[in-house]
């Protein structure tokens, strides 16, 4: 009878105090994949820790910040029992380092131009096009925002390195619309320049040659930035031609 007995008791038996179930395999394993299926939604990232242990995770609830900390205290070969782990973890909403970035972008940033450049911003699969920017760091802080606000947990370091802005390649097109109405009055023959481009115009003042040079440039598909086109654009004084 007693043999009968001890057999039940070893059936029963759950997991021992060492961390490892009747199977052999640790409780945090088994925490990891009872928590390895999350739902579908993102509320942000969030931050699980156990002891030296901590993930950040952009998370359902907790679910993946959770299910990530436990694969590694798994991988880590942690022998503590389940109710030990789930009793001291903790999890809380991680700080976004793009939301602390834009803060300190605009703190830093002076850029002011009187020009309005559009600038694209790219950051991975992110992009912004910032439209009549006063300023390169001024575009930048409005894609670091997107990132903010997508809970992009990279860090602020990583960003910085990754992110890059262009201006708008078609600003000698811009330049042309800006120039397409000039003011009906007549200082004589000017001529602008940019490269090997010019253009030569009766001008108000140097209106019409500019809007002309631009416009051929446009034609032409000139990618140029903005700002480059802007100092290297040169434009003669009225002369007038007596008939």
């Amino acid at each position: 009878m007693r043999f009968w007995w001890m057999i039940l008791w070893m059936g029963c038996a759950g997991p021992d105090d060492s961390g490892q179930d009747t199977d052999g395999v640790s409780e945090a394993c088994a925490l990891a994949e009872q928590n390895s299926e999350c739902p579908e939604c993102d509320d942000g990232p969030v931050t699980c820790s156990y002891g030296e242990f901590s993930e950040t995770e952009n998370s359902c609830g907790d679910c993946q910040a959770r299910s990530a900390l436990y694969q590694a205290l798994c991988d880590a070969g942690v022998e503590d029992s389940s109710a030990q782990i789930e009793a001291d973890t903790e999890c809380e909403s991680a700080q976004v380092p793009a939301c602390a970035l834009v803060e300190t972008l605009q703190e830093d940033c002076t850029d002011a131009i009187d020009a309005d450049i559009d600038y694209t911003c790219t950051y991975g699969e992110y992009s912004h096009l910032d439209e009549g920017s006063m300023g390169e760091c001024w575009a930048e802080i409005e894609l670091v925002q997107v990132l903010c606000d997508a809970g992009v947990p990279d860090s602020a370091e990583a960003i910085l390195a990754e992110l890059e802005c262009v201006e708008d390649p078609n600003a000698a097109c811009e330049l042309a619309e800006q120039y397409a109405n000039c003011l009906e009055c007549d200082d004589g023959l000017v001529t602008c320049t940019f490269e090997e481009f010019s253009a030569s115009e009766n001008s108000c003042g140097d209106c019409q040659a500019l809007g002309a040079l631009y416009q051929d440039m446009c034609d032409e598909g000139v990618s140029a930035t903005m700002q480059v086109i802007l100092d290297g654009t040169e434009c003669t004084d009225p002369v007038i031609v007596e008939e």
